[in-house]
């Protein structure tokens, strides 16, 4: 029995309850949140409908505008008509101080490693033998000029032979050795 009251019970509080959806206009109505988003309702419109196509939200903020986008891509080199300015030659793209070095950010330390190799000859390539290997630390206590061949080279912290083949033929994207073998006249592409 005292389910069955229990059970009258709950059907006599619940008809006092009115069941239905919430109005989204009394919503942003009497909200303040909600008055802020109505006021901004018609701004929004065109970046929800480019979203809901399957654009990237991204595109909208300012700062990731195309034009701004092109005023900060950085250029992976020099041109064609900068490395003819300083007078650049094919061999100053390459740092033949080291087999592999390490400049730090103040442009005064590098740390180098250098190998004494003898070989391969004409008469016996596969003959190769490692001397020595030297590792260096150097640092200059005034700043350094930038010389004309420094000004050549790729602006990396990597330098050395390794590290300016590197440079050239995997991050340079601007005037490569391949364009400028192209404007001595050998295509190699």
């Amino acid at each position: 029995m005292s389910l069955l009251t229990l059970g009258a019970m709950t059907l006599l509080t619940l008809s006092g309850c009115s069941f239905g959806s919430a109005n989204e206009t009394n919503y942003f109505s009497t909200s303040s949140k909600g008055k802020a988003l109505e006021e901004y309702k018609q701004d929004l419109a065109p970046s929800i409908h480019a979203v809901e196509q399957g654009q990237n939200i991204e595109d909208f903020y300012p700062e990731n505008s195309l034009d701004n986008k092109k005023k900060n891509t950085i250029r992976l080199g020099l041109s064609r008509d900068e490395s003819k300015a300083l007078g650049c030659d094919l061999g100053d793209r390459f740092d033949r101080g080291a087999a592999l070095a390490y400049n730090f950010d103040n442009q005064k330390s590098r740390v180098s490693l250098h190998l004494s190799v003898d070989g391969p000859s004409f008469s016996d390539p596969s003959n190769l033998e490692l001397n020595s290997v030297l590792l260096r630390f150097t640092h200059k206590f005034q700043k350094p000029s930038k010389s004309q061949i420094k000004k050549c080279q790729f602006p990396s912290k990597v330098q050395g032979l390794f590290g300016s083949l590197y440079n050239e033929f995997f991050v340079r994207d601007n005037y490569t050795i391949l364009d400028e073998l192209k404007d001595r006249g050998l295509n190699l592409k």
